[in-house]
């Protein structure tokens, strides 16, 4: 049944409003009042602000943006629990150039690659931060959503810490072999680190993504978790995924 849905919104959904409804339901299923949770590439509080919601006043939501304009959106009016960080999160600490794409914000990275359309470039300097750095030791990270276009991987190698430690729900895009290529690494490198880690990873309808099924594109954003109760939200996809198709059926999307 769950490949029918993705078969069906893959073509009619190509704009990711589905994944996204996705998202959102794992949020609701998942993450519990007083969780920590970090939204890394948070862009205009499209997961972050209901994350806050979920979190409530005890718990802790960290939206990494390194836009300014869109971190400072972000820090107007912000919940007493959010935590805006002006930063690329990465594998280092320090500054390094980010490439912004003015008409196509949600584009922009920490590597360039040709623009589908016309759209003016800027290149500018930002704060490099890794999560380890970010998120205090004594704080235990439940849940983990990154959408920076391309630099998971890094992002990941940069979190290694709270990954072994906290072992939280990761979603996250993945861009393959176009993203290893960008971003200078392997695509068993990136299948190696989740083994070492000892996480599952499957893409947003259950399918799993091991070898070399990490090469697959049918579904661009992931699941990865390694706990017990991760890997029963992974175990009962399915819910999530119906729950989002009917919310968009009754939205007349």
């Amino acid at each position: 049944m769950l490949e029918s849905y993705a078969a069906w919104f893959a073509e009619y959904c190509a704009d990711g409003k589905f994944y996204h409804k996705i998202i959102d339901n794992i949020i609701q299923c998942f993450v519990r009042p007083g969780d920590v949770a970090i939204d890394c590439g948070a862009h205009s509080g499209r997961h972050t602000f209901p994350l806050c919601e979920r979190v409530g006043a005890a718990g802790r939501v960290y939206a990494i943006e390194p836009i300014p304009s869109l971190a400072a959106q972000l820090k107007e009016g912000a919940p007493p629990q959010l935590r805006v960080i002006e930063a690329a999160i990465t594998d280092f600490q320090g500054e390094t150039n980010f490439y912004y794409w003015k008409d196509e914000e949600a584009l922009s990275a920490l590597v360039p690659y040709v623009h589908p359309i016309e759209a003016e470039l800027e290149v500018i300097s930002v704060a490099a931060r890794t999560l380890d750095g970010i998120v205090p030791e004594d704080e235990t990270v439940r849940f983990l959503n990154l959408d920076i276009e391309g630099a998971e991987f890094d992002a990941l190698r940069g979190a290694r810490r709270i990954l072994e430690k906290d072992h939280p729900l990761v979603v996250f895009e993945h861009g393959s072999v176009e993203s290893a290529s960008r971003y200078n690494y392997r695509i068993s490198e990136f299948r190696d680190l989740w083994d070492e880690l000892g996480y599952v990873v499957v893409d947003l309808f259950g399918r799993p993504r091991q070898g070399m099924q990490f090469e697959d594109v049918s579904a661009r954003y992931l699941v990865a978790g390694a706990d017990e109760e991760s890997l029963e939200l992974i175990d009962n996809l399915h819910i999530p995924v119906i729950l989002a198709a009917q919310q968009l059926t009754r939205s007349n999307y």
